[in-house]
């Protein structure tokens, strides 16, 4: 990372996590409130249960020290893999976990406390040995959450009907990601055998697939209202490439692209133009799209042990959350371009 691009990240607070975090989200009630879903596996543990754990930690930053405090910790069902609020209701929360579950929890408007335990548990696994990697909720249906799993399905459940969870055989390896489009029609997802797909929610079919174009496994798929309305979507990969995808008509294709230094695990929306990227082994990323096109990495962290999880909001857009696994932190950075 050369020096100017250095100068231009002020590191606020960084505090040590109980347990390795896995993801982070920034709570739509309080900018202040972040939540981390986080993920411990032990070796020596003799069942399913307790061999892979997890708990919701409450930090709450204080922006005046430029201090962060855990305020609470939740026992989960199993390790996090995936922490999602409802975009219909701020005080609705869904994680994914290691026990083939999706489990609902909510956060109290008043008081900014997680529930202590699930308000609602759905089993959309094909065992309880089957993790489920990734999950989001629909933007136009506030009942319906999307989910990919350890055994290549990719599917979607109503979270207020007893009905089984719709599924399907997508990926040959783990189903790493999920997508929905914008209008709740369609939805994006990545595996581990490198294939990107897009399936018409509407028809109830599979309409375009790609196995070509990635180098190793797809771990991120971006569809924002900025993207949409360029008929644009975003990839990142275990290939280390962020690619933009022109998804107007039947043949896909990339229209730019930019290597980041790690695996890209989740892409977000940063602002107009531009993406913070969690980057594994690299740290996280921040890329930047020209007026005229092209990509470029403008901002770049240390090396980290594994960062999963960026968080950013639009109220405060120079301001960065990011936790890394390994080394066990969650950090609060401001960047300046």
């Amino acid at each position: 990372m050369s020096e100017p691009l250095a100068s231009f990240i002020t590191a606020h607070a960084k505090s040590s996590t109980h347990l390795p975090p896995a993801c982070i989200q920034i709570s739509p009630l309080d900018p202040t409130c972040i939540l981390l879903g986080t993920y411990l596996l032990d070796d020596t543990a003799t069942t399913l249960q307790t061999r892979k754990t997890g708990t919701i930690e409450r930090w709450k930053y204080h922006e005046n020290e430029k201090h962060l405090e855990l305020l609470q910790t939740v026992p989960a069902p199993g390790a996090i893999l995936d922490l999602k609020f409802s975009p219909h209701s701020p005080s609705t929360i869904a994680i994914a976990t290691t026990l083939g579950c999706i489990h609902i929890y909510t956060l109290s408007a008043d008081t900014l406390t997680v529930s202590p335990t699930p308000t609602q548990t759905l089993f959309v696994g094909t065992s309880d040995e089957d993790l489920i990697l990734s999950l989001n909720f629909s933007p136009t249906n506030p009942t319906e959450i999307a989910f990919t799993t350890t055994a290549g399905q990719v599917g979607f459940v109503d979270i207020t009907s007893a009905e089984e969870a719709r599924r399907w055989d997508t990926h040959d390896l783990e189903a790493w990601t999920c997508e929905y489009t914008r209008d709740g029609h369609g939805l994006y997802s990545g595996g581990d055998d490198s294939v990107i797909t897009f399936r018409d929610l509407r028809a109830g079919m599979e309409s375009w697939r790609d196995r070509k174009t990635h180098g190793a496994g797809v771990t991120a798929v971006l569809c924002s209202p900025e993207l949409e309305a360029k008929g644009e979507m975003v990839s990142g990969s275990y290939d280390e490439v962020v690619r933009v995808w022109d998804v107007r008509g039947v043949r896909r294709r990339v229209v730019d692209e930019v290597g980041v230094g790690g695996g890209a695990w989740r892409v977000g929306q940063m602002g107009v133009g531009m993406w913070v990227v969690s980057g594994m082994q690299a740290g996280p990323r921040v890329v930047r799209r020209g007026e005229e096109g092209g990509l470029e990495v403008v901002m770049e962290w240390e090396a980290m042990n594994l960062n999963y999880g960026c968080a950013w909001m639009e109220e405060r857009p120079e301001r960065v959350f990011w936790c890394s696994f390994y080394d066990k932190v969650v950090c609060v950075d401001d960047v300046k371009f």
